[in-house]
């Protein structure tokens, strides 16, 4: 492995344990409100954003292994660039849908 691979892939690993973590974190928080009476919060599209940066991780991960797995690597490229859209999408609806309910309330 050239060291610029080994750098890639170290990143991603970093990565994946952040959108982990952020997704365990988020979790627990929607538990804690949901018990409180509180259905709807940012938390659940931080959840799904986590998931899905989670995904892209992995993602790029397979694309940096993928002269060894025989991968066609422009549909990890695009697969990893369609899944970090869609969950900065999602984040960014939740943070939005959040900044209204603050607004009325």
């Amino acid at each position: 492995m050239q060291p610029l691979s080994f750098i890639l892939v170290v990143a991603e690993l970093v990565s994946a344990s952040v959108a982990i973590l952020l997704a365990f974190l988020s979790l627990f928080c929607r538990k804690i409100l949901r018990e409180r009476g509180i259905h709807r919060s940012l938390w659940t599209p931080v959840f799904a954003s986590s998931y899905l940066f989670l995904v892209a991780s992995l993602l790029a991960l397979l694309y940096t292994f993928s002269v060894d797995l025989m991968m066609e690597m422009k549909t990890l490229e695009i697969l990893y660039h369609v899944t970090w859209l869609v969950g900065i999408g999602t984040l960014t609806y939740g943070v939005y849908d959040y900044l209204r309910m603050i607004e009325k309330s």
